[in-house]
């Protein structure tokens, strides 16, 4: 990219400093692959977009491959859909989490008893 600024105005800049070395090298575009649980009504959202996966797959965590143009949705090895990508939203979240009900409910504390302040 071509400095937009002449060379000899530069010394005039401030708080201006040399480069300490040359940029790292670019890593390999790797396809982002993130994890959703499906919802009770079939769908997953990634980058702001609703994937339909079906009512089957209900309760399940998959995951998605995010691409460039797609998304390629799998469970335990097997593709169950490609979705075009429609968003261009950045992806915030990676992994999910299974929901309140299916986990196992915490052992209760000696602090979850009544309040004797009302």
């Amino acid at each position: 990219m071509p400095l937009p600024i002449p060379a000899g105005r530069l010394p005039l800049l401030q708080g201006v400093r040399a480069a300490a070395g040359p940029l790292p090298p670019a890593s390999p575009a790797r396809p982002l692959t993130v994890q959703r649980l499906v919802n009770k009504t079939g769908r997953v959202m990634v980058a702001r977009q609703s994937l339909l996966i079906g009512y089957p797959h209900r309760g399940k965590i998959v995951n998605v491959i995010v691409e460039d143009t797609h998304f390629r949705v799998i469970h335990e090895g097997e593709e169950l859909a490609v979705y075009p990508r429609t968003s261009r939203a950045p992806v915030t979240r990676i992994k999910a989490w299974l929901s309140r009900q299916s986990r196992e409910p915490r052992q209760k504390s000696h602090e979850d008893g009544t309040s004797s302040k009302s």
